[in-house]
């Protein structure tokens, strides 16, 4: 009895499996049983979003008959079971977005018929409205030496949620202005990125304004001023150094203009002895870019301080001896 009984199971699973080929074969010669909808998922700006989950909704009981995702091109492909469906799209920080319509009453109705393609179902997806410029928005780093060049920038954009936009998606206008007092006034010409400053703005401060604008948005406009004026710049050479017996040190001193006219304004040294030894700080007026600069150092210092240190430092006009210099140089020489 037992034999027998499992002889009418194996029998019965056999029939089964039989029974599950002939349908498989007849579902395959039936043809196609899903049809294809395709389209290209943007922002509203026109650019493709990626990874969008697009779901193809059943209109009479919500069901998912289909679903993908977009590739980087912001397209998509999906085989969906023959209905008429909605198409919705969700993706983090934008608003879910039905094909057509804000709502399902509003939406586009699909009809997917089983082996047939429905292309261009595209969609533009809203909730990505800039905000704001990030703080520190405008001139960026420090820009006090004639001839440099100073980069503006609009900092950063971010939308409603506060995800980051490329500036590649965004249009920047630039200006460029000197100061006069506290009145701004247009540089012309300088309309890029970039300034480089020139002997017009020696003793001005410089300012950028920034207009940055993004599709479907209001515009932003941001400036950002130098923290302090344009000086002149130059190179400073010792031309000669001596020292007497009484160990006065005598340093004459060259500045050579790197951009512009001869560089005016005031030269300072400082000279101490390199061994205990206390030294002076004088400040003396440039003419025709050479100034002699005599120092006395600590006569009564050990005869063991056989030589000398010596900074030699640009000023450039109006500074005193407690602000930074400019430019300087640095020599070590031997005591008589």
């Amino acid at each position: 009895m037992l034999v027998r009984a499992m002889r009418l199971m194996v029998a019965g699973v056999t029939s089964a499996v039989l029974m599950a080929g002939m349908s498989s074969a007849a579902t395959a010669d039936d043809g196609p049983q899903t049809g294809t909808i395709s389209g290209v998922i943007t922002d509203r700006s026109g650019y493709p979003v990626s990874n969008v989950l697009v779901l193809a909704e059943s209109t009479e009981d919500e069901s998912i008959r289909g679903s993908s995702h977009t590739d980087e091109s912001g397209r998509y492909t999906m085989d969906v079971q023959p209905d008429d469906v909605l198409l919705l799209a969700k993706r983090e920080s934008f608003d879910d977005l039905y094909l057509g319509g804000r709502d399902a009453a509003s939406a586009r109705v699909i009809t997917v018929t089983a082996g047939a393609t429905v292309s261009g179902a595209d969609a533009a997806l809203t909730g990505q409205t800039p905000r704001s410029l990030a703080p520190g928005a405008g001139m960026g780093g420090q820009f006090d030496r004639l001839g440099q060049v100073a980069q503006g920038g609009a900092g950063e954009w971010v939308d409603s949620t506060g995800r980051w936009i490329s500036p590649n998606r965004m249009t920047f206008v630039y200006q460029w202005f000197r100061m006069d007092g506290s009145t701004p006034t247009p540089i012309t010409g300088a309309t890029s990125r970039t300034y480089r400053s020139s002997v017009a703005d020696l003793g001005h401060f410089l300012k950028i304004g920034v207009t940055a604008s993004y599709s479907g948005s209001s515009t932003v406009y941001v400036e950002g001023m130098s923290r302090t004026v344009v000086k002149r710049s130059g190179k400073v050479s010792i031309l000669s150094a001596k020292s007497t017996k009484k160990r006065v040190i005598r340093l004459k001193v060259k500045v050579k203009a790197l951009v512009g006219p001869t560089p005016t304004g005031q030269v300072r040294a400082f000279c101490r002895l390199t061994y205990r030894g206390t030294g002076q700080s004088k400040k003396i007026s440039l003419k025709n870019g050479i100034a002699t600069i005599t120092l006395r150092t600590n006569n009564r210092t050990s005869s063991k301080s056989k030589y000398a240190t010596c900074v030699v430092e640009y000023l450039g006009d109006g500074l005193t001896l407690r602000q930074p210099s400019l430019e300087s140089k640095r020599l070590r020489m031997k005591l008589k």
